[in-house]
């Protein structure tokens, strides 16, 4: 955080308050928002704190991977593939692009035995993971992910489509 900011201790929807030092203390008036809040107009403003330079944890990376797999192998080839890229990917575009791709590269989709997921260190906030599986028509995939926060806070991953052979960190 800046000088002159302090994330209030909550959940994830924490407000930042920015104050500038106020040059008349003694004319500070309150008002109650209409949220019930009570804030004094001394220079202070409320801004949502941006969660997207935390680092992601390991523990909150991996149920989101897993949720992630399971709702891949569960949409299947002929499944709403895009559907998937909205609830998964932080940016769907770019996940219907990465699926774009597969479909005109040729590449199967993976078969329905669990992939295996490692975790790789790249030194960021970042969480990247290697994901190695067997697709339908038996040929191998590794991919790798890259999961983050986003501004708000919800752990998100990049593209979702793990099983395009992709290396964005060297293992």
């Amino acid at each position: 955080m800046r000088r002159g900011e302090r994330a209030v201790p909550g959940n994830r929807s924490q407000v930042v308050w920015r104050c500038s030092v106020p040059t008349m203390r003694t004319a500070s008036v309150f008002v109650v928002l209409v949220t019930g809040a009570l804030v004094g107009l001394t220079g202070c403003a409320a801004a949502p704190y941006d969660w997207s330079n935390v680092p992601v944890t390991k523990a909150e990376a991996r149920p989101v991977v897993d949720a992630m797999i399971d709702a891949a192998l569960a949409t299947g080839p002929t499944g709403d593939l895009s559907g998937y890229c909205r609830t998964y990917a932080e940016f769907g575009y770019m996940c219907d692009d990465t699926l774009a791709t597969v479909a005109s590269e040729h590449l199967a989709f993976p078969g329905p035995g669990r992939p295996t997921v490692a975790f790789l260190t790249n030194g960021t906030g970042s969480q990247f993971l290697s994901i190695r599986g067997t697709r339908l028509d038996g040929t191998s995939y590794v991919g790798q992910i890259e999961v983050d926060h986003d501004a708000a806070g919800n752990t998100v991953v990049d593209s979702p489509v793990f099983w395009y052979p992709q290396e964005l960190v060297s293992s």
